[in-house]
């Protein structure tokens, strides 16, 4: 399919990312939204040799099936798959599952995880290079998934968040706190070094912006 289609999948899929779930309702113009994301997106695999987002296909014509956030990545569980997020500051000790996009109603939408965080197929796998992508519900009043992403917004720069693989611990620092619209794609987009990035609709209740909490391991400088 090309660059295009794909862009544009993924940009409609992030734009219907928690808020769904939530009960939230939002619009956008596709042609803005393509552009923008579309160089955040190059530019950032430029830097970091990756593949591309991936294409999910002519809308409609395969209901259910789900589709993996980077081309070729797979669909099964990899060795080295987070298990556990721990943020001690907050008292958050929660299990991750795997989640991608898949296609609903004819339309791609992202899956989201109900009472656990959701860690992006496609995603770089903790303690790796590249961008570990998690998201988690802030609260879902509608969806009932839960909020597992409550106190978020309470972190700070310099807290540590733990991200276990099996018996495995990768430990991040926080080392940037910011809000974002949801058209910000570039903040899931593939980088060069190892970088965990939490994400979750913000405000609480209104969910018109997202909260982005960005981690690099132990000692790493930002």
């Amino acid at each position: 399919m090309p660059r295009k289609h794909a862009v544009i999948t993924f940009v409609l899929a992030l734009t219907s990312f928690l808020a769904t779930a939530a009960g939230a309702v939002m619009l956008v113009a596709p042609h803005a939204l393509t552009a923008h994301a579309g160089q955040a997106m190059r530019a950032a695999q430029h830097a970091a040799g990756a593949p591309a987002a991936a294409a999910a296909g002519t809308p409609g014509s395969q209901v259910g099936q789900e589709f993996p956030l980077v081309a070729g990545a797979p669909a099964v569980p990899r060795p080295g798959q987070p298990s556990r997020l721990v943020i001690p500051s907050i008292g958050l000790d929660a299990p991750v599952v795997e989640v991608g996009i898949t296609v609903e109603n004819g339309k791609p939408v992202w899956e989201t995880a109900a009472f656990a965080v959701g860690f992006y197929r496609g995603s770089a796998l903790p303690g790796t290079r590249g961008n570990t992508v998690m998201a988690g519900h802030i609260s879902s009043p509608v969806s009932k998934k839960g909020d597992i992403f409550r106190r978020l917004p309470e972190v700070r720069i310099g807290d540590r968040i733990d991200v276990f693989v099996g018996d495995r611990r990768v430990s991040y620092d926080v080392t940037e706190i910011k809000v974002v619209p949801p058209t910000a794609v570039q903040v899931m987009a593939p980088m060069p070094d190892a970088i965990l990035t939490l994400i979750t609709c913000y405000p609480d209740g209104v969910y018109s912006s997202r909260l982005v909490v960005v981690g690099r391991p132990v000692g790493q400088a930002s």
